[in-house]
């Protein structure tokens, strides 16, 4: 994969996982965002560029696109226990918060990493 490619295909995946957490923030809790669009896109779409690179890294040991979509979601994973694990006692959180939060998160991943391993060449 090309610098360009990985570089395209972080857009797509960014815009597809901006748009997954917005939705599916609306759906379970009918909130919707108000404000930072451009801030959350690009935060969405960093972490895909991070996927895309890490999963162009591992390319030759991971050779099926299931497995390839697995890697992108334990990123999802891990990145929802760094994120959401130190926070889910805080204030009014619990448990199901913490397990709403981590299913949005690897269900995202898991829709980004399926698209970049259809995108990659086997």
């Amino acid at each position: 994969m090309t610098p360009l490619r990985l570089l395209v295909n972080a857009i797509v995946g960014g815009f597809l996982l901006f748009s997954w957490w917005n939705l599916a923030r609306g759906f379970f809790t009918g909130e919707y965002a108000s404000s930072g669009f451009l801030v959350q896109y690009l935060a969405c779409f960093a972490e895909a560029l991070l996927a895309g690179w890490l999963l162009w890294l591992a390319a030759p040991r991971v050779r099926t696109r299931s497995w390839r979509a697995v890697l992108v979601a334990s990123l999802g994973l891990c990145a929802s226990l760094v994120c959401d694990l130190p926070r889910w006692n805080q204030g009014d959180a619990s448990l199901s918060w913490l397990l709403g939060r981590t299913a949005e998160n690897v269900l995202g991943f898991t829709l980004v990493g399926s698209f970049l391993a259809w995108r990659m060449k086997p």
